[in-house]
């Protein structure tokens, strides 16, 4: 027993003087982990990440021969929960070695767990939404000792990249893993985005089948995949039962009728991309009144330009109407001609009747 306690000491000792051109840390190393999402991609369903740590040989370090010998023991690495729009999550303390009592040089190889059936780490449906885990792996040392007297054992910790690497700028403070998700543009709604034509004044003189030209040049999300941009080198819209493909970054002009029957729609677009909008060609007797833009169910007026969200997306492009009267007169210009005429007859009534009191 003296002698296998003295050889554990003796251990330790030639651990650390091998290791001593790097720095230790003696608290218990932290996962971070940080979710990214495409810019106005949305937000993270709830979501628990979790972990493995799995011990291996240990490296040979330094002058070392040999690699040093170490018991075994098991390490559980606590798991981490994200959710709502919180994409950046440090796990607190999630390495626990505690309780070991043989000192000696320990190595565990550290990864995210993948979830069952998983094996590239990718989680996609067919359109590229989901998730891709981290394929980092990280190997943490252990180095435990114990002074006589002492009824645990001191630890010590550092993590790298690489098993053995004494590179004290190669040592790394944590864990820190990172996701990448994807979802669908509206993703609880049947279409990711729209455009509707809408007549604002005098809308009850409009033809709705009268024509309009509009503009819509798309751009692809900041983040993306294989799948999603294979699936998405173009953007598929429906108008009057015709296919419409819109290759982003092109700009593409569109013939679309007044009325809600004529909506241009788009059922899947990755969440993340953005637009910007014009009208080309308001139609005959028509002026463009203002392009109305909503983003995750919020309506903002008078803007050109959006962003397909996880929630409901939509253009809506208005139109005053300027109807023209047998007469030739703009209905909107009518009402005033009609005062000055009255106006006028008022005039020359008063006239002639001041003529006939002379």
């Amino acid at each position: 027993m003296k002698f296998k306690r003295f050889m554990a000491l003796a251990l330790a000792g030639v651990m650390t003087l091998g290791m001593s051109s790097i720095a230790l840390a003696e608290d218990s190393p932290a996962i971070t982990k940080t979710v990214k999402m495409p810019t106005n991609g949305g937000t993270v369903d709830e979501k628990t990440f979790t972990f493995t740590a799995t011990q291996i040989d240990n490296p040979k370090v330094g002058d070392q021969e040999t690699a040093i010998e170490a018991p075994k023991k098991d390490v559980a690495v606590a798991p981490v929960t994200i959710k709502s729009t919180e994409l950046t999550k440090e796990g607190g303390y999630s390495f626990d070695f505690s309780g070991c009592d043989v000192p000696g040089q320990y190595t565990f190889e550290v990864r995210e767990q993948y979830p069952e059936g998983i094996t590239d780490g990718k989680e996609l449906d067919e359109n590229g939404y989901g998730w891709i885990y981290s394929d980092k792996v990280y190997y943490v040392q252990v180095i435990a000792s114990k002074k006589d007297g002492d009824t645990a054992c001191t630890l010590n910790y550092q993590i790298t990249e690489q098993p053995g690497d004494t590179t004290a700028a190669n040592k790394k403070d944590d864990f820190a893993f990172e996701n990448q998700y994807f979802k669908k543009g509206n993703t609880d709604g049947n279409e990711s985005f729209k455009v509707a034509k809408e007549i604002g004044a005098n809308a009850e003189y409009a033809n709705p089948d009268d024509p309009f030209e509009i503009e819509i040049t798309f751009t692809k999300p900041d983040l993306s995949n294989e799948v999603l941009d294979e699936k998405f080198a173009t953007y598929k819209g429906t108008l009057d039962g015709e296919t419409i493909d819109f290759t982003p970054g092109t700009a593409k002009k569109v013939t679309i009728k007044a009325g809600q029957a004529h909506e241009l729609v788009f059922a899947n677009i990755p969440a993340g991309a953005s637009y910007t909008i014009s009208e080309t060609k308001p139609g005959t007797n028509y002026t463009l009144k203002q392009i109305n833009v909503t983003e995750n169910g919020q309506e903002t007026e008078k803007k050109s330009e959006g962003n397909i969200t996880d929630g409901e997306n939509s253009a809506k492009v208005i139109n005053d109407f300027k109807t023209i009267t047998p007469t030739g007169l703009a209905i909107s210009v009518a009402p005033f001609v009609a005062m000055f005429a009255a106006v006028g007859a008022a005039i020359a009534l008063y006239v002639a009747a001041k003529r006939r009191v002379r």
